[in-house]
């Protein structure tokens, strides 16, 4: 009888923590990864130029102190929310810490909602002449039951983002 007991409560301890386990994994685990290279041309000519191919997010040719907008739209098909989780990485340059993104990256997407992203890069005086390349990640998870819909961001990132300038955005994000 007790051995019955035992393998009983075992095989209810395995159950209970399979149960845990997957609820946790199925919130970790990215439920999709999309993956979109860039590039940008800085350049101290007087005229300016873009490219309007799908192979990558261009942002055409900058001058020093330029930016340039792209946008996509993320739809959520899923039957839960998704949070949205953005990595920005440039090979060969500090490029990235002038790139961003609005609404911020851990915007929420409800079920069967879309989403408009815009993506903006600022040509900053800091950084050199000639050819940048990079790309962005975008991960979209399931979100925790407590999530709220809205992230709560400190005051300096929602300034940024609340921005109707583009010009101000820079500005405060870059004194901050």
């Amino acid at each position: 009888m007790r051995l019955r007991s035992a393998i009983i409560l075992f095989l209810l301890v395995g159950l209970v923590l399979g149960i845990v386990g997957y609820f946790i994994w199925d919130h970790v685990a990215p439920k999709e990864i999309i993956t979109m290279k860039f590039d940008v041309h800085i350049s101290n000519e007087k005229s300016g130029g873009f490219n309007l191919d799908t192979d990558k997010l261009h942002f055409g040719i900058l001058s020093p102190q330029g930016f340039s907008n792209r946008k996509f739209t993320l739809h959520n098909q899923h039957n839960f929310d998704e949070r949205i989780e953005v990595v920005i990485v440039s090979y060969n340059s500090e490029i990235a810490n002038y790139v961003y993104i609005s609404p911020t990256a851990n915007t929420i997407i409800p079920k069967n909602k879309t989403e408009q992203f815009t993506i903006s890069l600022f040509a900053h005086e800091k950084i050199s002449l000639g050819g940048h390349y990079g790309h962005i990640t975008i991960r979209t998870y399931k979100v925790w039951p407590w999530e709220t819909k809205k992230i709560n961001l400190p005051a300096k990132f929602t300034d940024c983002f609340s921005s109707k300038s583009m010009i101000s955005l820079i500005q405060k994000c870059h004194t901050a």
